[in-house]
């Protein structure tokens, strides 16, 4: 599932100081996957806020559906957990406890608009997070699929 990134990329995504960098990966990691010919999907759904409460625990869920997307979704699944430590990182610097909107608008937004995607799969519960209610206000005006995840990729 990751096999779309090469060493310089991750390098790359290590250092990055601003969403516009996180961005150009990302475009760059979408262009790598569309070269299989394949439909490219994102998984979406609570991760820092809402859902089951805590971090740690939606991302538990959030990476366990990611794996049951690539296996048996057929699709080619963009994995935006890959910048969850950056995306952190960068949080963290903004020293505010404003929730983080330009990170919604500016790096998903950007890559949900970028053209490479066919549409985005739900995690259930999505509808708790701030984040995932704009994710899926900008999917819906770029156009894009939106399924439910399959309950049984929960188990």
């Amino acid at each position: 599932m990751d096999c779309y990134w090469t060493p310089a990329e991750l390098q790359a995504l290590d250092k990055a100081e601003t969403l516009d960098e996180m961005v150009e990966i990302a475009l760059i990691i979408l262009e790598r996957m569309k070269s299989t010919g394949k439909k490219i999907v994102q998984v979406c759904g609570p991760m820092t806020r809402g859902g089951l409460g805590s971090y740690e625990a939606n991302m538990e869920l959030f990476r366990k559906v990611v794996v049951r997307a690539h296996e048996e979704s057929g699709y080619v699944v963009f994995n935006q957990d890959m910048f969850t430590k950056v995306i952190l990182r960068l949080d963290a610097a903004r020293q505010s406890p404003e929730y983080w909107h330009d990170l919604i608008d500016n790096f998903y937004g950007a890559i949900f608009r970028s053209g490479h995607f066919h549409g985005t799969l739900w995690i259930r519960q999505w509808e708790t997070s701030t984040g995932s209610v704009r994710e899926r206000e900008i999917a819906t005006e770029c156009g894009l699929l939106m399924e439910d995840c399959p309950e049984y990729w929960y188990d």
